[in-house]
Formats: structure tokens, sequence, C-alpha cells
């Protein structure tokens, strides 16, 4: 059990027993037998808060949070170095596909991309400029990014994004193909996709809940997580 001091924001296995957690004050949280114990060490790139964390092997990762914060490491944590995307806006997830390719969005619509392992980043600001909390990329190519104005698809690696569901406080999506996602929106909705996101069908959730976080193994089984300690499962695609 990790007993934090700080926020848990985000979280992400690389293997059967290596996972990171990112949160308040720049602290970074890494195990390396499943969850079993933790460490808790403060990055010396950058105190601000962190909200996401995302890794592309054992070794290379990467954290963002406030004040357009990106950290990244090379040598599974051990240190890290700020990279800079050239905004204060906050940045709320990160998603690397690869070593080089990977993208991050946040407040007031602003997404950037970087296809050098962050070396260089790309700004743009996706729609009327509302807040983005989530981003997903299934491919180099395809991806979906989702907030305060509903959610948005690319098919060309972050250059263009179309807006694909014009539905309010969209927090989390998860892809488990280019076709079938869902998506937690507040007061308890769920979409769903079979189709690349062209429709979404909502589903119900059983709960009031706002879902945060999503996390399908295949198109049957997935759990959502949100308010209230809220945790619900499925293991019929949602059905």
């Amino acid at each position: 059990i990790l007993n934090a001091n700080e926020d848990i924001n985000g979280l992400e296995f690389v293997n059967a027993s290596s996972a990171y957690a990112a949160g308040g004050n720049g602290v970074i949280y890494k195990t390396n037998d499943g969850g079993v114990t933790w460490s808790r060490s403060f990055n010396t790139a950058s105190p601000n808060y962190l909200w996401a964390v995302s890794f592309a092997d054992e070794m290379k990762g990467w954290a963002v949070g406030d004040d357009g914060t990106i950290i990244n490491t090379v040598n599974g944590g051990s240190s890290w170095q700020q990279q800079n995307a050239n905004t204060y806006n906050r940045f709320i997830d990160v998603d690397f596909i690869s070593d080089t390719k990977g993208w991050v969005v946040g407040s007031n619509g602003i997404a950037a991309r970087t296809v050098n392992g962050g070396l260089n980043w790309t700004l743009q600001y996706l729609g009327s400029g509302m807040n983005l909390f989530s981003v997903q990329f299934i491919n180099e190519n395809t991806g979906w990014a989702v907030g305060d104005e509903g959610i948005f698809k690319t098919i060309d690696g972050g250059i263009a994004w179309e807006l694909f569901l014009a539905e309010s406080w969209v927090y989390s999506v998860e892809f488990v193909n280019e076709n079938t996602g869902w998506a937690g929106v507040r007061f308890g909705k769920v979409y769903k996709t079979t189709n690349g996101g062209s429709t979404w069908t909502q589903q119900n959730s059983g709960t009031g809940a706002t879902y945060y976080s999503m996390k399908f193994i295949n198109e049957n089984t997935g759990w959502a997580t949100g308010d209230y300690s809220t945790i619900i499962k499925t293991t019929d695609g949602g059905a």
C-alpha cells in the first residue's frame, strides 16, 4: 500500500513489477515489486505539481504538470531533466507511444507534440480553447484528446484535430484498438464507440460518479474510477 503525503495523479506500469506515479510538489513514486512497496523522491528538475506520467520503456519516461512542466528521465527515474514547451499552461496528461513520439494536453485547450523525445515541442490549441484532460494514442498516427468541449481525434499524429463528439466535461478516454473505445463523462455518463469515434453510444454506468480514469485490457473487460471512491468494472464491453 502506498501511503502518500501528496496527491497521486498519474500511474503507469512499464512491466509486471515496475510502475511510476506522479503527484504534488514534484514527487515521483516508484515500485519494483508490483506495488508491494514504493519509494518516494522529489525530482530534481521541477518542484511543480505533477498531474501525469508516461513511460516508453523501463528507462525512458515523462511527467507533466503545472506551469508548462515537462520532465524527462532516461535512467528509470534516478534523475530527471526539464524540457521546455514554451508555455505556462498546465499540462494534465501525457502519452508517449515510443521513446521519440509523445503528446501532452492541458488547460485552455493546449496540446503539444514531439517527434524527438521532447527535445522540441510543437504547440497548438484545440477547439475553442477549453480544458483538455486526457490523451491517448493507439499508434503513431491515430489518437484522441478529451476535455470540456468533447472528444477530438487525429489521424496524422496530432498535426490536425477534429471534434468527433460535442459533449461537455469529458474527463477520460480509453481505446483498445483503432475502432473500439470508451469515454468517461461527468455525472455517471460513459460513451462507447466501435467505429473509431465516428459515432458514440451512451452506456449506463449505474452510478452518478464522474469517471476520471478508465482502463480496458480487451474489448470486454475494463474498469473506471471516479468520485466518491467509485470503482466500476465491466466484462461485457460496458453493456
